[in-house]
């Protein structure tokens, strides 16, 4: 099963959300303004999909815990729709929880200046959100999960970046 999972985000959903992930980034300022975001609408005015799928996703921010429902189809896939609104899904299909972008991007670079430690730190982020009132389902539920999400949104991330400096350099020898 994660063979099968690492195959559909290295090959499938990763590069369907790339262009909207850089799109993110520059709307938003380098996620400065993500609060602007909103998640796009239950079905695009443009979807001829007969069949679809209403998933329900929790989704994890630094002010608190909440629960969202979204239509998926082939035309408005989850992980596409999860990004357009600033959120970063765990699994590439059904994924539950979502984390916010800059609760993502906060613990990339912390993971920068001290030891990667997932299991710290999402036990202190359930800590802190539960001291507010937001509680998740099961105990150390968050830890895996969000894991997998900082390990592919970091992926994600890597790539967008190697894409530019890519483009840049054929900019640089043109010139």
């Amino acid at each position: 099963k994660r063979a099968e999972q690492w195959a559909r985000w290295q090959t499938e959903t990763i590069p369907l959300i790339l262009p909207h992930f850089a799109r993110v980034l520059h709307l938003t300022k380098s996620l400065h303004l993500v609060d602007d975001l909103e998640l796009p609408p239950p079905r695009p005015s443009d979807c001829t999909c007969i069949e679809f799928k209403t998933h329900s996703i929790v989704v994890v921010r630094f002010s608190k815990i909440e629960d969202i429902n979204l239509r998926a189809c082939k035309c408005a896939p989850l992980s596409v729709q999860l990004v357009q609104g600033g959120l970063f899904g765990c699994a590439p299909v059904a994924p539950s929880p979502a984390v916010d972008m800059r609760v993502l991007e906060f613990t990339q670079n912390l993971f920068l200046h001290i030891a990667p430690n997932n299991t710290a730190f999402c036990a202190t982020l359930e800590g802190v959100l539960a001291a507010m009132g937001f509680q998740l389902e099961h105990q150390n539920s968050l830890r895996r999960r969000f894991g997998n999400t900082l390990r592919w949104y970091t992926h994600a991330y890597n790539r967008l970046k190697d894409k530019y400096t890519r483009v840049i350099e054929v900019a640089r020898e043109a010139i």
